[in-house]
């Protein structure tokens, strides 16, 4: 193996561990947060909030794995993507995702309809999430691709700290169900 090959590997092997150390430390960050969250909306919401909630993240959840459409995925394993096509596919991503809200609203009627709930703007709430995904597909295989594992790590931990803040205060001010909703 020549020299700079020997130099190339151990510079990825650093990235490497480095990554894995930031990804490692903010994942148990935000897990003890999430779950101290957890334990605190758990005690100022209702069952019947958590009912909605969850009733909500269930179409949430079949959509999601729509919503970001393997764009970030291509961005990540295609490097020669030049920066009109990553504008290209992140105007995609944004028309898709805002199709999806759109249909989330649409879709809002049937879907309290189906679970025998009166709570239609919740359902039809939801559907921004489809919004952020859309914004973020891009910019975040962009970041993996780079292995900027620090700056995915410290977002992730930021945004995961701003969501457990704003769920738990709404839940404190009153705002029942809306807080799962709106903490997000």
């Amino acid at each position: 193996m020549t020299p700079d090959k020997l130099e190339g590997r151990r510079s990825l092997d650093t990235k490497f561990a480095g990554g894995l150390a930031w990804t490692a430390g903010a994942k148990w960050a935000t897990q003890i947060l999430t779950w101290a969250s957890v334990l605190a909306v758990a005690r100022l919401l209702s069952p019947a909030d958590f009912g909605v909630g969850a009733i909500a993240g269930i179409f949430l959840g079949l959509t999601n794995v729509l919503a970001e459409f393997g764009i970030g995925t291509a961005v990540l394993h295609m490097p020669e993507l030049d920066r009109r096509t990553l504008g290209q596919l992140h105007l995609f991503s944004l028309f898709l995702c805002t199709g999806l809200c759109g249909l989330a609203v649409l879709v809002a009627p049937l879907l309290a309809w189906f679970f025998r709930s009166d709570h239609i703007a919740f359902f039809a709430g939801t559907g921004a999430v489809f919004l952020i995904t859309g914004i973020q597909a891009v910019p975040m295989g962009l970041l993996q691709r780079d292995m900027d594992y620090r700056k995915l790590a410290l977002l992730d931990a930021l945004s995961s700290m701003l969501t457990t803040i704003a769920t738990v205060a709404l839940a404190w001010f009153g705002a029942g169900f809306w807080s799962l909703l709106l903490g997000p």
